[in-house]
């Protein structure tokens, strides 16, 4: 029998003491630069912190193996490294993980290794100088075709107080783009671009997206590095990639989109950002808004199609933009106030059969998905577990409507649907939303609440979901994923609510990096209103007199359409 251990009471109280003045020591490290640097070399490793300018030239960033550069010496002075690679390049630091790392030097870079061929560095020094240039003119890029589109972009040259900038307490990712790829296509005159974003995980979806629209895709393209390692949680293929690897992947692929001779295509232009975070989990923080923003403003037309990658246009829509006297109709309807509604849908199968008949769907248009609605193989998007996402849109009206009447309908809270606007009254996402909770809602509420838009549906065009396994970042959402030490669902739920108050006042200003391009609010585009309320009164223009679906579907999508089948 093993002899137990008894303490005296004198014993017991010392031994307490110096747990305490144990757990003090370890907190008091906890916030020094000395714990601060040792952790980021345990949890993000390998970090070097770059001492200088954050605007230096690009040539400061590179090293070709046998030299030295200043900065690397004061790195090898304060941590031991190797450089086993041909090229050093540096990567912008934020998040909430490192965060913390930013506090060795006030102003400090986080430096990856990276290694690529040295026949490549030619290529990536022409990228680093673009990057440059642009950073120091504070503009982004967004190479049309026209040079007179560019300087008219109102999203560009026009400014107000309808952003900020985030403050200083106030986190948002920090994207660095590493490649732009804009299409050889001639530009259309009449066009509506959709704005989308994605990561590796999503190329094929893009894919489709972009061999079914004929006019342009401006998407941002998303690579979280952990390492300096392509991190992701749902592709073998890619978890632990060199990045070079990505892009050439990425490269290849654009490559066959924009076959000149790949008339029924899209015209692809392409935003890849990198993000370097400390963690995996960090990379499963999707910066969607940040991303959202960068899309917008590389798009070029004056009409935009906000959509998921994972959503499929009705191409009827592409025929009637490039109508002459169909256009100008329709952005007038838009430059009075108005945004267009195309009522959203999914198919019951989510295999092969489920794709095959969303993509027959939007080759044939309302004709074909009608009678498929009817017979349970297609519902409203998510309509059967979170119906007020695409609710107000009265997709029973819109089914039952065979006229080519528009009708108008009411936002309601936590209403999410795809819209078509004038880009000019697009106004900025928030970037502190991050995930996947309320960062939709939170732009649709701008749009409704503050900015006044009135919503009108289309009553021929569609979009729908193309059927896709629900990614991991998604179910890390759906069960509350903690990230940073804080329950993210509650953050992304607090920052919503308080954005709502904030509209309610007509106060609201969305958190950008882009704050010197903000746009001006919409509310100041439209004309004087009747009526009180929120979208409460008619418009002037006699063309918003328009029939309003009020007479609410009470009884519910179930009712109508079996979400059990």
């Amino acid at each position: 029998m093993a002899p137990s251990l008894h303490l005296k009471p004198w014993q017991l109280k010392r031994l307490q003491f110096m747990l305490v003045i144990l757990v003090c020591t370890l907190w008091i490290l906890y916030k020094s630069e000395v714990f601060v640097a040792t952790e980021c070399l345990i949890y993000g490793s390998p970090i070097y912190s770059e001492i200088g300018d954050s605007l230096s030239p690009p040539l400061a960033s590179y090293s070709l193996k046998g030299e030295t550069l200043p900065w690397q010496r004061v790195l090898e002075s304060r941590f031991k490294i190797t450089n086993s690679g041909d090229l050093w390049h540096t990567i912008p630091v934020n998040g909430e993980y490192c965060s913390r790392c930013n506090a060795i030097q006030e102003d400090t870079r986080k430096v990856t290794s990276a290694i690529a061929p040295a026949q490549h560095l030619e290529a990536f020094h022409d990228q680093q100088v673009e990057a440059y240039l642009q950073q120091k003119q504070q503009i982004l890029d967004v190479a049309v075709a026209d040079n007179s589109n560019k300087n008219s972009d109102p999203l560009i040259n026009k400014k107000s107080s309808s952003c900020r900038a985030p403050k200083s307490t106030e986190t948002v990712p920090a994207l660095k783009r590493i490649k732009l790829l804009h299409s050889r296509k001639p530009r259309l005159e009449h066009a509506v671009t959709i704005v989308t974003q994605l990561s590796l995980e999503r190329m094929q979806m893009l894919e489709h997206q972009c061999s079914l629209w004929p006019h342009p895709i401006a998407a941002a393209f998303y690579i979280p590095l952990v390492q300096g390692k392509v991190f992701s949680a749902e592709s073998s293929k890619w978890e632990g990639a060199a990045l070079e690897e990505a892009l050439a992947a990425l490269a290849a692929m654009h490559a066959v989109l924009d076959d000149i001779n790949a008339d029924k295509s899209c015209i692809l232009d392409l935003d890849v950002v990198v993000e370097e975070v400390c963690t995996p989990e960090k990379a499963l923080d999707y910066p969607v808004n940040a991303l959202r923003n960068r899309a917008l403003i590389l798009a070029h037309t004056e009409l935009v199609l906000l959509l998921d990658v994972d959503f499929i246009v009705d191409q009827d829509l592409a025929r009637t933009v490039e109508d002459p006297k169909l256009f100008t109709e329709l952005v007038g309807m838009l430059s009075q106030g108005a945004a267009i509604v195309l009522p959203a849908f999914e198919t019951a199968d989510e295999g092969d059969a489920g794709v095959e008949l969303a993509v027959q769907a939007v080759q044939q248009g309302k004709s074909y998905l009608v009678p498929h609605l009817k017979i349970n193989y297609a519902f409203p998007f998510h309509g059967c577990y979170f119906p007020v996402g695409q609710g107000a849109t009265e997709s029973l009206h819109w089914i039952k409507n065979s006229t080519t009447q528009p009708y108008r309908i009411f936002y309601e809270e936590y209403y999410e649907p795809y819209l078509l606007m004038k880009k000019s009254s697009v106004p900025f996402y928030d970037e502190r939303f991050t995930g996947r909770h309320r960062n939709k809602m939170q732009h649709i509420a701008h749009v409704a609440v503050q900015s006044k838009l009135a919503l009108i549906v289309h009553p021929r065009h569609f979009v729908i979901h193309l059927p896709h396994k629900r990614s991991f970042a998604a179910e890390h959402a759906h069960r509350g994923g903690k990230l940073g030490g804080v329950d993210h669902k509650h953050k992304m739920e607090g920052y919503y609510q308080e954005a709502v108050v904030e509209m309610e006042a007509t106060q609201f200003a969305p958190v950008t990096t882009f704050s010197h391009l903000c746009l001006p609010d919409a509310n100041k585009l439209r004309p004087a209103e009747t009526g009180v309320g929120v979208l409460g009164g008619e418009m002037d223009n006699p063309s918003f007199k328009l029939p309003e679906f009020v007479d609410y579907f009470e009884e519910g999508v179930g009712e109508y359409w079996d979400c059990n089948s």
